[in-house]
């Protein structure tokens, strides 16, 4: 295989399965978090933890059954609602650390998001080497903005690591609290 099939960044946008069932176009943030919810869609938090966990399958090793596997380098992206129909889905610039193809990428989503080997709810695009303009798109300032779950919509490397560590380390989270408190006052 021509490793001109493999890249290392990708464009993903990610829908709620069932989502086309609905017209977003007139309903407010509390609505659109309440079918969400109905919907079982992927919260910013739970999204976040799977792209720290994700091993997307990449090249068999040299003289052997093994498989090399990659993972993501970097990201960028955010919840966001179309802007024509108003319906919430992800938009995500994906760096991997190694080259992949787009199918396996897709593969590794649709089984750890929906547990599906390729779902229509997601779309994978390959980026050139220059992404910059596609990087912007992802953190433009159009986010969605919702309720609750859905209202951290900001997707960085950065920010999902010290997430999971917050979440990981409670009492960590009670001395960021009061940092920010000394910090804000």
């Amino acid at each position: 295989m021509a490793t001109s099939n493999r890249h290392h960044e990708f464009g993903v946008v990610i829908h709620a399965v069932g989502a086309e069932k609905f017209d977003f176009s007139a309903k407010t943030k509390l609505e659109i978090t309440e079918i969400l919810r109905e919907l079982s869609f992927v919260t910013p938090a739970e999204l976040s933890k799977i792209l720290l966990n994700i091993k997307v399958q990449g090249n068999k090793k040299r003289n052997s059954e093994e498989r090399y596997f990659s993972v993501i380098k970097d990201i960028k992206g955010q919840l966001e609602l179309g802007f024509k129909n108003n319906k919430p889905h992800y938009q995500v610039w994906i760096k991997m650390n190694s080259l992949i193809v787009k199918g396996a990428l897709l593969k590794a989503l649709s089984q750890a998001i929906y547990g599906e080997s390729k779902s229509s709810a997601i779309s994978v695009q390959i980026l050139s080497e220059d992404s910059e303009d596609f990087q912007k798109y992802c953190t433009k300032h159009d986010n969605a903005d919702l309720c609750d779950e859905y209202s951290h919509v900001v997707l960085t490397k950065a920010a999902m690591e010290f997430e999971l560590y917050m979440q990981k380390n409670p009492e960590a989270k009670k001395y960021w609290i009061l940092r920010m408190g000394i910090n804000v006052g």
